[in-house]
């Protein structure tokens, strides 16, 4: 592992944010910026259930300094660089490196990442921390924007559903009980009867209610 030694390829927020690059196509493919390497690698670790890198809740929730750190160093040695937008994207001695790390990389491990950054890929940076805070809530708890955010999430919901990301049942329960009416969204009509029937039974147990305190 040459590469892995020479660049001192060691710690998980180096590795991953190689790993991740190699999944989304390798060298000059992927053009990504700080917040969706952050995220991305953060759900990753979410869907493998291991927490092998720092990240804090503060601010924009779920974001590592330690790795928003290493990515400056990899630029530094050549393993990515930089387009005019500032984002990161690979270079060829950084896939080199990649191609290391893949031979060490579980075949679950790599299935996940894919899948990280295929849904992640094409969301807008909104769109991203809305899908982050309500996947792992956790992460809202010191967020300075999560305010922002709620007030566009009838906006944000549908735009991540229209691109396959969330399932309708996922996107009525990111938004208030006011505003489910304004989703739109081809649902399974036996879906749509059972919603139907929930709200009923609630409006009967709520009439029920008001006789029983008269």
């Amino acid at each position: 592992m040459v590469k892995k030694e020479e660049y001192g390829l060691d710690a998980p927020s180096k590795i991953l944010p190689i790993l991740l690059f190699m999944v989304a196509g390798g060298s000059n493919k992927a053009h990504l910026n700080r917040l969706q390497i952050n995220k991305m690698i953060r759900y990753f670790e979410f869907l493998i259930k291991k927490d092998e890198i720092g990240f804090s809740n503060y601010n924009l929730g779920g974001v590592s300094y330690e790795l928003t750190e290493n990515l400056g160093e990899m630029v530094d040695y050549g393993l990515l660089d930089q387009d005019e937008r500032g984002k990161y994207v690979m270079s060829d001695e950084g896939e080199l490196a990649g191609r290391e790390l893949l031979e060490e990389f579980s075949k679950h491990g790599h299935e996940l990442l894919k899948k990280s950054y295929t849904i992640l890929r094409d969301l807008s940076d909104e769109e991203l921390l809305f899908f982050m805070y309500k996947t792992i809530p956790k992460t809202q708890e010191k967020s300075i924007i999560m305010d922002k955010l709620m007030k566009k999430s009838v906006q944000l919901v549908q735009s991540i559903y229209d691109k396959g990301k969330i399932s309708a049942s996922t996107a009525l329960s990111w938004v208030r009980d006011e505003d489910k009416d304004a989703l739109e969204f081809d649902l399974n009509p036996d879906y749509i009867a059972k919603l139907k029937a929930r709200r009923k039974e609630a409006t009967i147990s709520s009439t029920d209610r008001d006789c029983f305190c008269r």
